[in-house]
């Protein structure tokens, strides 16, 4: 058990800091692999939820970074306090905003009794405002809890053209990727 939480640790380090694989796409990709991955030994039965129009954004280090700390956390809470039997994580995107929800139908709680000597929840919000975003927890006793988070999307991005040159495109009106760019990895769709 413990040389497969290294290995895990050892594959998220690499992920984090591979610049082949620094896409919107796939960070959903990852997260929703993560999710499935930790939910396997619990009885919480994880469900996905990603546009299948995500576009082919890069997204900086720092950013991927946050989000999947964020998502962590959330999945460990639910997890670990929620007694839930269902989780959703949903990947999408309005206009220039990323969100990114993990949302279950546990036992919920009063945010107002929430122990401020924890850092995980203060945690999230502070890794959304780095980056211009926010984490919204929407939940109460009984109701399921409701981890939200908001960053907004590059403008532009750099991608890498078939031949190695990087060439800049707007996001606006981008439905995918176009045919001519590889795919690095499957793509997970709802």
């Amino acid at each position: 058990e413990k040389a497969r939480a290294v290995s895990g640790a050892m594959d998220e380090v690499v992920w984090v800091v591979n610049s082949r694989r620094d896409t919107l796409r796939d960070f959903a990709t990852y997260a929703c692999k993560h999710a499935r991955r930790f939910l396997t030994s619990s009885p919480i039965r994880c469900r996905l939820d990603v546009d299948p129009d995500l576009p082919e954004v890069v997204l900086e280090m720092p950013l991927r970074r946050s989000l999947l700390m964020g998502v962590k956390e959330a999945l460990n809470n639910a997890a670990k306090y929620s007694d839930a039997t269902e989780l959703f994580l949903r990947i999408f995107r309005r206009g220039q905003t990323l969100f990114v929800v993990v949302e279950d139908n546990g036992a919920g709680f009063d945010l107002a009794l929430v122990n401020s000597e924890r850092n995980g929840l203060a945690n999230m919000t502070e890794r959304m405002k780095e980056f211009g975003g926010k984490c919204r927890i929407n939940t109460s006793l009984g109701a399921g809890c409701q981890v939200e988070f908001q960053v907004p999307l590059p403008k532009q991005a750099s991608l890498p053209d078939v031949s190695g040159e990087t060439r800049e495109l707007s996001l606006d009106g981008i439905r995918g990727l176009p045919a001519t760019f590889p795919s690095n990895e499957k793509e997970v769709t709802r």
